[in-house]
């Protein structure tokens, strides 16, 4: 299995019960060169403290082996503001 769909693989099963109303999406990628993980959160409106643990936790429940350098990204971004997609997605809401 490529190290990208190991990384989607465990982000799918580290967002369960942490997807709200209020995430847009959640993006993935992987620099295979720099065995570094690229995690991002895209949430409508503000960003709560409970929202952030959320992210966070599902986050921290990422394992890829082998990927040690993680670099993760929650922010604000309201639609109909286009999505950057770096990587693949992982989780989209319906829009």
């Amino acid at each position: 299995m490529t190290p990208l769909a190991y990384a989607r693989l465990s982000i799918q099963k580290a967002l369960l019960g942490v997807v709200t109303p209020s995430l847009r999406a959640v993006t993935i990628d992987v620099d295979e060169k720099k065995n570094k993980l690229f995690i991002s959160f895209f949430y409508e409106g503000d960003i709560t403290d409970e929202l952030f643990d959320l992210a966070s936790t599902a986050i921290a429940e990422v394992d890829v082996p082998g990927y040690c350098e993680l670099d993760d990204q929650i922010q604000r971004l309201d639609s109909p503001a286009k999505i950057p997609i770096k990587g693949q997605l992982v989780y989209l809401r319906k829009e």
